[in-house]
């Protein structure tokens, strides 16, 4: 089993790769600022979990993305989380402003 910071990279990674093309992907790279994780109640092997994921906001180069980790089976919330983001030009490796293109694939 994934230690849950690296398995919620993963999902986000997985988010970016389905929602974008390559030529995006070619010009654009995600960094993280920070996270903040925080565990409600423990999950354990073979649990069914539903994953919620959405941006909150977003401004300049910096995009907010909360996840909601919640037993299927109880609907209750295991974990909650918030990731500061920060888009930067793959080439430059600066920040770089979310345009419209980048904006409304999510």
């Amino acid at each position: 089993m994934l230690p849950t910071c690296i398995g919620y990279r993963i999902l986000q990674k997985k988010h970016w790769e389905t929602k974008t093309t390559e030529t995006i992907r070619d010009t654009y790279v995600w960094v993280v600022l920070n996270h903040f994780i925080e565990y409600h109640s423990p999950a354990v092997e073979h649990d069914e979990l539903t994953i919620q994921t959405w941006i909150d906001h977003h401004h300049g180069a910096k995009s907010e993305r909360h996840t909601k980790i919640i037993k299927t089976s109880t609907q209750k919330v295991i974990v909650t989380a918030k990731t500061m983001w920060c888009l930067l030009h793959k080439e430059t490796l600066r920040p770089t402003r979310i345009n419209k293109e980048i904006s409304t694939l999510f």
